[in-house]
């Protein structure tokens, strides 16, 4: 482990970004922690919005009449799975990304490596 420099904030551990990736990937966990705070909000306002959808979906998805099946119920929770597997990858991508430290996870956001 090197010395901390003056001035600059101390470097983040590898092994916590890891641990924030895999189990807090969903929300950004990761993002937050190494500064890339836009990428983390994206991540929760696609997370917010595949829920409100399937959600949405689910409230309009049956006909309280007759029983059956609302096809713009079904059209929109599809709509929201769609976005939720999105999302799955981006995490997924991210945590592979963390393990490998590419690309901007392979440092924080001043340009500190991760140790």
């Amino acid at each position: 482990m090197t010395a901390p420099v003056p001035g600059q904030p101390p470097a983040k551990s590898h092994v916590v970004a890891m641990l924030l990736a895999f189990f807090l990937g969903g929300i950004g966990g990761a993002d937050f922690y190494l500064g890339h705070v836009k990428i983390a909000i994206y991540k929760i306002v696609a997370l917010v919005v595949g829920y409100a959808f399937i959600f949405i979906g689910g409230i309009m998805g049956i006909n309280v009449e007759t029983g059956q099946p609302n096809m713009a119920g079904v059209v929109i929770s599809g709509l929201g799975m769609l976005i939720l597997f999105a999302v799955s990858i981006w995490v997924f991508v991210t945590l592979i990304m963390v393990i490998l430290r590419k690309g901007m996870y392979g440092t924080d956001s001043n340009g500190q490596p991760l140790v």
